[in-house]
């Protein structure tokens, strides 16, 4: 069973979730059907706990769908979890696309984000992995500090930073960071979807040693 949660505005049948159908069509695919703007984090949280079993194997969130994917990974982090393009602050960044952000909701966001945080550094994150778009123009920035670093400066500051891959160090270390040439949507763009679809059956199951070989020889900046 996998679990696909959309980003805002978005659908339960996203590209990531054909994606998914193509990858795994004997798996039962959940992608709830959610409403950012009617409902808050506290209870998009919920809900999306809910769903959560023993039978879920992968767990996939797209955008604000990768905040709450990044949340239930905290909490249940024996399960493989992918976040493509994530909001890890949308209460900074989720307004500037129309999310109709206020003081309380602001406040449940960071909410969520500091007790993610807090569950993250005590426990293992080598379950935890990260596809970006390296043209993301809604985004473009992943949070491994505390801060909000673009990529072009996180590439000069990280050491340990290699092609198409990096471990990133902070708040969800590590994260294995894969870049592919989209923007923050995949949808449409034949070469970013290719790129995606190889890098989730890299990852499923665990299954690092010669596909994980393959995508470090190839150009993902």
């Amino acid at each position: 069973m996998i679990l696909n949660i959309h980003g805002y505005k978005g659908s339960s049948k996203n590209t990531m979730f054909g994606i998914l159908s193509e990858l795994f069509p004997d798996k039962e695919i959940i992608s709830p059907q959610l409403d950012y703007d009617a409902l808050t984090p506290f209870e998009i949280r919920n809900a999306l706990s809910t769903l959560i079993s023993q039978d879920v194997e992968l767990v996939i969130g797209t955008s604000l769908g990768g905040f709450f994917a990044a949340d239930l990974w905290a909490e249940h982090k024996t399960i493989p979890t992918i976040l493509f393009n994530p909001a890890l602050h949308p209460w900074k960044l989720m307004p500037k696309v129309g999310y109709p952000s206020n003081d309380d909701i602001s406040a449940e966001y960071q909410t969520v984000f500091e007790e993610a945080r807090l569950k993250a550094k005590e426990n293992d994150k080598d379950n935890l992995y990260v596809i970006s778009g390296k043209n993301d123009d809604v985004v473009g920035v992943i949070d491994p500090l505390g801060f909000s670093w673009g990529f072009e400066e996180f590439c000069q500051i990280e050491d340990s930073f290699t092609v198409g891959r990096v471990t990133m160090t902070g708040i969800w270390r590590p994260i294995n960071v894969h870049r592919i040439d989209c923007g923050h949507s995949a949808a449409g763009d034949t070469n970013a979807i290719g790129q995606i679809k190889e890098i989730i059956l890299t990852l499923h199951h665990n299954d690092y040693s010669n596909r994980l070989a393959i995508l470090d020889d190839k150009d993902y900046h």
